[in-house]
């Protein structure tokens, strides 16, 4: 009696105009099949978390490895994550604790040079979380196959640390859905990351509700903790550069500047809008005075002032 292999759909997380990270899994249920498959896959009724209590010795090499086949299987109970745009199927490990970055303590459980990092909910009943490759962008330390690339975006869905879940770019092309004839992304071909072109404009701060509200390279913010994360709504949209810290193509532009945020700054890094006065009336400080209704207060950092949300709240520092 072998089982019938079973496929869950490809399915896609967005971030904006990015499309992101997608799990394929091969599960087997208990309706027999009159031939045993090509490739098994992995078996829903032997899938359990790994142990990842058991230290990177144990679970090194596992994560960030490529896995082939329609299967794509992967050693020790890791799952096979087939990045969307792309040829490349990496190894992952289910069932991690992603990163609370309120806190001093540290959560992620997952092995050296990797991280925690949330997928889609309804991708799979297995798991939410897997564990993938740390990275940093325009090759401070590249993904492990040459068809991803290390988008400071990734960021978001792990709370700390890029990593490497996103289809690498080569050109304009190969930035998903656009019209031609007003591209709204293009193609950072150093990086391999796909960037927003946005408003001239548009500076850092201003409220948006995409990143084609904001300025070129810009993101429009609208949680800074990953879901399902309480209280990480940014209201009305932020227009910021996800993971200056890195700099290069992604430093902050004039009138902004980097700060991390979370316990420690070791959450995201964003930019935030600087040119306001602490010391005005909040009507009149420069700081979305615009959007009275919005919880945004100028506060002085430092040598710096920035406009953004509750900074205890929220733990800005220095990245």
């Amino acid at each position: 009696m072998w089982p019938m292999v079973i496929r869950a759909p490809a399915c896609a997380l967005r971030l904006g105009w990015k499309t992101v990270a997608c799990l394929l899994l091969a599960a087997c249920a208990a309706t027999p099949s009159a031939a045993p498959p090509v490739d098994a896959g992995v078996r829903l009724d032997a899938v359990r978390l790994p142990d990842l209590a058991l230290g990177d010795s144990a679970l090194s090499g596992v994560v960030g490895s490529a896995c082939g086949g329609d299967a794509g299987v992967c050693p020790r109970q890791a799952l096979c994550l087939r990045i969307v745009g792309s040829e490349s199927r990496i190894c992952g490990l289910p069932g991690c604790t992603r990163e609370d970055v309120t806190t001093a303590r540290r959560e992620d459980n997952c092995p050296t040079q990797t991280a925690c990092t949330v997928l889609e909910a309804g991708q799979t009943t297995l798991s939410t979380t897997a564990c993938l490759p740390v990275c940093a962008p325009a090759g401070g330390a590249p993904c492990p196959l040459p068809t991803l690339s290390c988008d400071p975006l990734s960021a978001l869905r792990t709370g700390t640390s890029a990593v490497c879940d996103t289809a690498r770019c080569a050109a304009d092309a190969d930035c998903g859905d656009r019209n031609p004839a007003t591209p709204d992304v293009r193609c950072d071909a150093d990086a391999g990351v796909c960037r927003n072109l946005g408003r001239i404009a548009a500076a850092v701060g201003s409220p948006c509700q995409a990143s084609g509200d904001c300025g070129p390279g810009q993101h429009c913010l609208t949680r800074w903790l990953p879901a399902p994360a309480a209280g990480s709504d940014v209201p009305g949209g932020y227009c910021t550069v996800v993971g200056c810290r890195w700099g290069g193509s992604w430093s902050c532009p004039a009138g902004s500047a980097c700060f991390g945020l979370g316990s420690g700054g070791s959450g995201l890094s964003v930019c935030l809008a600087g040119g306001c006065d602490p010391r005005a009336d909040p009507a009149g400080d420069g700081c979305r005075d615009n959007t009275p209704a919005q919880p945004y207060v100028c506060f002085p950092i430092g040598a710096r002032s920035a406009c953004w949300l509750d900074p205890a709240a929220t733990q800005v520092a220095s990245p």
